[in-house]
This record gives structure tokens, C-alpha cells and sequence, in this order.
């Protein structure tokens, strides 16, 4: 398995039908880009909307074709226009303790948004119509993480920074 670059991305999602099952990757500068599997490359496809402040995590919905993305600038959640890159404000996550979601993920399987806190290590519910954030648990990590859900086994899978783990 190669191995995208190491570069400072702010998420990655893989995109389905609306975007042809694209790997989108967005960088804290929001500058967008489709990212080849097999070689890393990147293509620019955009810059998204400067309301979002700094990208800190994507999550697709391939069924609605919502993208959802994190902000570390202000704490909250915004649905993203693939087709322009412009970010709408759902909310903030409503926990003043909570600074940032690095990680996002869409579990098909239950229509939910998960995040989680390199603050506490929690693993949280993110309402996809107001943004709040509800704590389900707590890992005792504390780094970035960034979360894959996999369709086929109904798995959740978790990256941890600090560790440089899965």
C-alpha cells in the first residue's frame, strides 16, 4: 500500500457518486484538492470558502451528498458545496471545552456524524442540523485523530498521532 505524502492536510474524504468515489483533500490554507490513490498526486480543484477559517476535518454522506467539514478557528460544523466550495454554517459544537474535531467520520449504517477531540480524546455524536456535540466516551488518548468507517465490515478506525497508530 503506498502511502500519501506527508503533507498537512486538514481532512480527507472519499467522495461518492455526485464526485465519481474522489479522495478530496483540503489543506488549512482550504485550499482543495483531488488526490490520486495509487500515486499521491494532487489536483487542485478549488479553494474553499474563507468562513471556515482553518479545515480541521471532512466527512462525506455519499446518500444525501453532503460534505461536512470542521473548523479549528471556531469550533463548529458546516456542510460544504462540492460543486463551488462555499462552507454554510451548521453550528458550533456547543461545548465550550471542546476546541477542535480533527477527526470526522459518516457511518452510513446509522446516518451519524462522529467526531473526535484530541482535547479529551472523546468520542462524540455531531447533530448534522445544529452541530452540537455529544460526548458517547472517552479514549484517554490525546492527539489528532482521525477516524474511517468501513462500509464492509461496519468498523470504525481510528488514527492516533502521538502513537503514529491505528
Amino acid at each position: 500500500m503506498r502511502l500519501l505524502p506527508r503533507v498537512v492536510l486538514a481532512g480527507l474524504a472519499i467522495c461518492g457518486p455526485a464526485l465519481a468515489q474522489r479522495l478530496i483533500a483540503c489543506d488549512s490554507n482550504r485550499s482543495v484538492s483531488l488526490v490520486d490513490i495509487a500515486t499521491g498526486a494532487r489536483t487542485p480543484l478549488g479553494t474553499m470558502s474563507s468562513n471556515v477559517g482553518i479545515p480541521a476535518g471532512l466527512a462525506y454522506d455519499m446518500a444525501s451528498g453532503k460534505l461536512y467539514v470542521t473548523s479549528t478557528g471556531n469550533d463548529s460544523l458546516y456542510v460544504v458545496d462540492v460543486t463551488n466550495w462555499n462552507a454554510r454554517l451548521i453550528g458550533s459544537f456547543g461545548l465550550g471545552t471542546v476546541p477542535v474535531m480533527h477527526g470526522i467520520e459518516w457511518d452510513p449504517t446509522t446516518n451519524t456524524l462522529f467526531g473526535m477531540s484530541q482535547h479529551d480524546g472523546g468520542l462524540y455524536r455531531l447533530d448534522t442540523t445544529t452541530g452540537a456535540a455529544t460526548l458517547i466516551g472517552v479514549t484517554g488518548l490525546t492527539s489528532f485523530h482521525n477516524l474511517v468507517y468501513n462500509l464492509f465490515n461496519d468498523t470504525m478506525y481510528m488514527t492516533n498521532s502521538a502513537t503514529d497508530s491505528l
